[in-house]
């Protein structure tokens, strides 16, 4: 099970190692035992030696460890010295090691890993302020850089993987305000962000993956409640352990190579622009994305030529309650695969003659709905039960597809009897109707039929299905209303059908 606190408590870690805020009243000491005292109610245990010297108070030789034996493994982390200077002006400097190496280790199916991770910083600046019950931090670092610097298996040393990742031009603020409720607010930018990852596998191969990204900025807030225990997620949020934040980035590259069985294989990946938001809490879980301008070329791996795609839009969203309620609760699904288009040279292996419209493909849907929960879905006992919920209502609020010169549209709703499983074999009996339009699927089957990709059988079969279901308005225009009753009979157009 996860330890949402010492998630949380690294959340605060990594404030203070990377974050002179409001004029205001701290000293050396307040700052280290809030500090302190913080990580220990996180679950970290922490040891070091404080020596006073002047106006700097100096703590060396610190070390913070946390145990998760749900996944059996251990977290440490070597911090080595931090001297807090008291600057006169009621803010306290904070000078950190040039380097910070993290240990963790992990015993998975009786198979131990032991990995370290070395932070390392060049340009660091950070600087504290406020009261110890609201701390503020200012930072700016020039660069960091995190690297794998040991891998055991079992023992014995792996030199297989390598792992660097970079921040350049690192700026933010930290806001830590202690009460009955621990509540964060963080702000940070980055210039660039790049990383290179590469493993080699004697039996299956070789894998690089290196990626640049530009212009990322991230700004988020969180509550952690004062709680005893760490291994209650569901009380955990209950009692209000919150989070939410929203990261943007500009221009973004990956690209990725290797080889295995099929010979060596590359793929190149690209965005203008991109965005993700969470939200986690009480209320639920909400996950959301968008990327700009997507465009993908990818070589090998048994593909016989390369293969080159854009789209103008890659979005999405999900949306679902984490914890019972005393009633319905709101679910939401999102999907956008919007202006996809492909190379003239995968085009000309499936139509060389040009018979099919070129023009952008999209898919996209919009749904939403209600559902009712029996546990929450963060205790983990609910992943034995058969069925944790139920559906309640759907709402398709929109759809899309077109392509190859087809456009399918349609939205609708439904409501689900989950008392009546019988009239649609074990599945909620659902009451509603789904509204449709498709253009252009006559002239689609056309093109069809003229490649020598559908028989003239198959597309008289798809003709005359289109005719059952649907009323022409229009040249190649069709329409369609799919209804189930409250006595579960199936209706297209006002005809029963089941």
């Amino acid at each position: 099970m996860i330890k949402w606190k010492s998630i949380a408590g690294a959340g605060t870690l990594a404030a203070l190692l990377s974050s002179t805020a409001a004029v205001a009243d701290v000293s050396p000491r307040e700052v280290w035992d809030n500090w302190l005292n913080r990580m220990t109610d996180f679950g970290y245990e922490v040891s070091a030696t404080e020596t006073d010297e002047g106006d700097t108070l100096a703590i060396r030789d610190i070390v913070m460890t946390v145990e998760m034996p749900e996944e059996d493994s251990t977290i440490r982390a070597a911090l080595g010295s931090l001297l807090l200077k008291d600057q006169g002006d009621g803010t306290v400097s904070i000078d950190l090691p040039a380097t910070m190496p993290i240990d963790i280790m992990t015993e998975v199916e009786g198979e131990k890993t032991d990995m370290q991770v070395t932070l390392s910083y060049t340009g660091p600046s950070v600087v504290a302020s406020g009261s110890p019950e609201a701390l503020n931090y200012v930072y700016s670092f020039a660069n960091v850089t995190a690297e794998l610097t040991r891998l055991l298996i079992d023992g014995a040393p792996s030199e297989d993987v390598d792992l660097t990742m970079s921040l350049d031009e690192l700026k933010g603020t930290s806001e830590i305000e202690e009460g009955e409720m621990t509540k964060m607010v963080q702000k940070m930018t980055a210039s660039a962000l790049t990383y290179e990852l590469s493993a080699q596998e004697p039996e299956s191969g070789s894998f690089k993956m290196e990626a640049d990204v530009k212009g990322i900025n991230f700004e988020g807030s969180g509550t952690v409640p004062a709680m005893e225990s760490t291994d209650d997620p569901a009380a955990l949020l209950n009692d209000g352990f919150a989070f939410e934040g929203t990261f943007t980035q500009g221009p973004a590259t990956m690209r990725i190579e290797g080889a295995d069985n099929e010979g060596p294989f590359s793929a190149d990946l690209a965005s203008a622009t991109s965005n993700l938001g969470v939200e986690f809490g009480i209320n639920g879980f909400d996950y959301s994305g968008q990327a700009r301008d997507v465009t993908a070329m990818v070589l090998g791996g048994g593909v016989p030529l390369p293969i080159n795609a854009e789209m103008s839009e890659v979005s999405y969203r999900i949306k679902m309650p984490l914890l019972k309620g005393e009633g319905q609760q709101d679910v939401a699904m999102e999907l956008t695969l919007g202006g996809l288009t492909v190379s003239e040279m995968l085009w000309g292996m499936i139509d060389p003659s040009g018979v099919l419209p070129r023009d952008p493909a999209t898919l996209s849907f919009d749904l939403a709905g209600k559902v009712t929960l029996f546990a929450d879905l963060v205790d983990e006992a609910t992943a034995e039960m058969d069925a944790p919920g139920e559906l309640n209502s759907l709402n398709l609020k929109s759809m899309l597809l077109e392509i190859a010169g087809a456009r399918l549209s349609g939205d609708g709703a439904f409501t689900f009897d989950n008392t009546d499983m019988s009239s649609f074999d074990g599945i909620p009996r659902p009451e509603g109707a789904l509204n449709l339009k498709l253009k252009g699927a006559n002239a689609l089957i056309d093109n069809l039929v003229t490649m020598g990709l559908l028989p003239d059988d198959q597309a008289m079969a798809g003709r005359m299905m289109m005719g059952m279901f649907s009323v022409p308005v229009g040249e190649d225009d069709l329409e369609s209303v799919i209804e189930i009753n409250a006595e579960g009979h199936v209706l297209a157009n006002g005809q029963r059908i089941q």
